[in-house]
């Protein structure tokens, strides 16, 4: 998840509409995109939430193993 707009290389609509963050609660989802990696550029990062009330980018580390990171 993410709140910088700018880093998505895709960004699109998408029909989840909320995810459910650690204290229980939910935020908004504004849109889920590709995004090309700060650390390998030649590495893309798929099925990243654009989330704007988060002021930190969450990275699922299981997530990213499973696709081969």
């Amino acid at each position: 998840m993410t709140f910088e707009k700018a880093l998505f290389r895709d960004l699109r609509a998408t029909n989840v509409t909320k995810v459910r963050i650690g204290n229980g609660g939910y935020i908004s989802i504004e849109g889920k995109g590709v995004l090309q990696s700060q650390v390998v550029l030649t590495q893309l990062i798929f099925y990243v939430l654009f989330v704007l009330r988060i002021d930190q980018n969450l990275l699922g580390i299981g997530q990213l193993t499973e696709r081969g990171f």
